[in-house]
């Protein structure tokens, strides 16, 4: 059961996440390229993919949740990877192959791809944690019952999609910056904002807002 904290610590990201995706609504520079503009949209798009994460982590649906939670991540790394190309050079971009490219924040993103996915590539020595035997009292049958997936007690879906939160930050203040957008101040003064809340609901981050 998801608790009051919880869900008002959501609706602080989900505050954050429209402020950011909309500041990518309103790029005017005179600077960008092809990967500038594609970027931007796509990052703007992620609002959706958010509240896509948010609603499926809300109703209990972990491994959903982290399939939508890898793919954000891809999408971070891609619009991090091409927003300096031309379209010619994005066509011969894999988004799979971009996932590195987060070490340029802080080394230890680069682990997230991995722990998104060990639980979206499900196998057959996984269905213990989806299901149950049931012994049908008339027929004496076994019946498989269908249950939910038994999670790890350390992958805490919460604080990833704080950390995905602060990817989406870092990404678009760096492109905004790299290409003189005008609208950068203003990021900026979001990203000043976000960061006193996250200090506030994960007090023990040790991660570098500069």
């Amino acid at each position: 059961m998801i608790t009051v904290l919880e869900i008002n610590t959501i609706k602080s990201m989900d505050n954050y996440i429209k402020q950011f995706a909309y500041s990518m609504q309103k790029f005017e520079t005179e600077n960008g390229n092809d990967g500038y503009l594609i970027a931007c949209i796509l990052l703007a798009n992620l609002e959706k993919s958010f509240n896509a994460f948010k609603l499926l982590m809300k109703s209990g649906y972990f491994i959903e949740t982290n399939s939508v939670g890898r793919f954000i991540y891809e999408q971070l790394c891609y619009c991090l990877t091409i927003f300096d190309m031309e379209f010619d050079q994005i066509k011969k971009v894999n988004p799979t192959k971009t996932i590195k490219n987060i070490k340029i924040f802080n080394k230890e993103f680069s682990k997230i791809y991995g722990m998104f996915s060990k639980y979206v590539h499900f196998e057959i020595k996984d269905l213990y944690k989806i299901i149950d035997f049931e012994t049908d009292p008339e027929t004496k049958d076994d019946v498989i019952i269908l249950k939910d997936y038994k999670r790890d007690k350390d992958h805490d879906l919460l604080g990833i999609y704080i950390v995905l939160t602060m990817l989406y930050s870092f990404v678009i203040k760096h492109i905004a910056e790299k290409n003189k957008e005008k609208c950068y101040e203003e990021i900026m003064k979001i990203s000043k904002r976000f960061w006193k809340t996250v200090r506030v609901v994960m007090p023990k981050i040790h991660i570098s807002d500069a």
